[in-house]
């Protein structure tokens, strides 16, 4: 996992540094020196690219973020495949669980909660702060009868506006941890 993740950091670095010379190269007041020497506060969350386009006024919002990565604008990193994902982290002795799934507005929930059990999925987020009553209840409904953990959370970067540490609220009863239930103390 770590070569994985050094190799993850290496790409995302350069692709970023090609996506700010594509802004500036549009006339955006970036320079790929300045993003090399640009430090951020974690605690805002999210990427260090996110930070750094948002600081240079290019976008405001992680919507706008979004917006940039669908348009091509930003570049995505080199990842792996779920399969090999997946596997990595069963190498691991981890647990595979899928985040908010409705966030993915582009592909059919249920088919691909089918594909992904079939690569070895081990859970899903049942419960975050974009998913409706009705969607929480739905993902829940479908961990219980594909026998899959059932998470949830905030999903709180720090910064973003749309999420809150606490919310959703939570309660033990709500989830399936598999084995870590037994490990929980309260």
């Amino acid at each position: 996992m770590r070569n994985y993740q050094n190799h993850y950091q290496e790409s995302e670095n350069q692709q970023a540094l090609r996506t700010i010379a594509n802004y500036r190269k549009k006339g955006a007041h970036v320079c790929e020196a300045e993003y090399e020497q640009y430090t951020y506060d974690y605690r805002r969350g999210s990427w260090k690219l996110f930070a750094y386009l948002q600081d240079q006024k290019i976008i405001s919002t992680m919507q706008d973020y979004q917006s940039e990565l669908a348009k091509g604008h930003i570049l995505r990193s080199d990842i792996l495949s779920v399969e090999a994902v997946i596997e990595m982290i069963h190498q691991a002795q981890g647990a595979a669980v899928i985040a908010h799934i409705f966030d993915y507005s582009n592909l059919n929930p249920e088919l691909m909660l089918k594909t992904l059990t079939s690569q070895g999925l081990d859970g899903i987020e049942c419960y975050h702060a974009h998913h409706r009553p009705e969607q929480s209840q739905w993902l829940a409904n479908y961990a219980n009868l594909h026998h899959l953990w059932i998470t949830g959370g905030s999903d709180d970067h720090g910064h973003l506006s749309d999420r809150t540490m606490g919310t959703p609220r939570i309660t033990l009863d709500q989830l399936n941890l598999g084995p870590l239930m037994n490990k929980i103390q309260y």
